[in-house]
């Protein structure tokens, strides 16, 4: 028995719009994060920042893209919960690849984007 594979319609908006540079990758990821958590972002700190520095380097991440990080979905967490945290990820694997200036604008725009001002 095979599953279908079940991408939300915006999660889709979100990969199409990592194809362009700078701003589609920050409201790509914006939109991924939003997605998965379905709650407000708030900066972590304290225990939420180590346990995000420490999910960034497994994933090989830089460390200011950290914050950005949500928890892991648990271990008993459905395959749709799981999928969108993947989701999450690969979006904010795309803003690190961006360089120098493109970076900077990419990830104050990710954080206008989450309200973070």
């Amino acid at each position: 028995m095979s599953r279908e594979p079940q991408m939300p319609a915006a999660m889709m908006a979100a990969f199409a719009g990592m194809q362009s540079g700078g701003a589609g990758v920050a409201s790509a990821f914006a939109v991924a994060l939003v997605m998965h958590t379905l709650a407000p972002w708030r900066e972590p700190t304290g225990k939420d920042l180590e346990r995000a520095l420490r999910t960034a380097e497994r994933f090989k991440l830089t460390e200011d893209l950290a914050i950005f990080l949500p928890p892991e979905p648990g271990r008993f967490a459905g395959r749709a919960k799981k999928d969108a945290y993947k989701g999450v990820v690969i979006a904010l694997k795309r803003v690190d690849e961006l360089a120098g200036d493109e970076r900077a604008e990419a990830i104050s725009q990710v954080r206008g984007l989450l309200g973070a001002g």
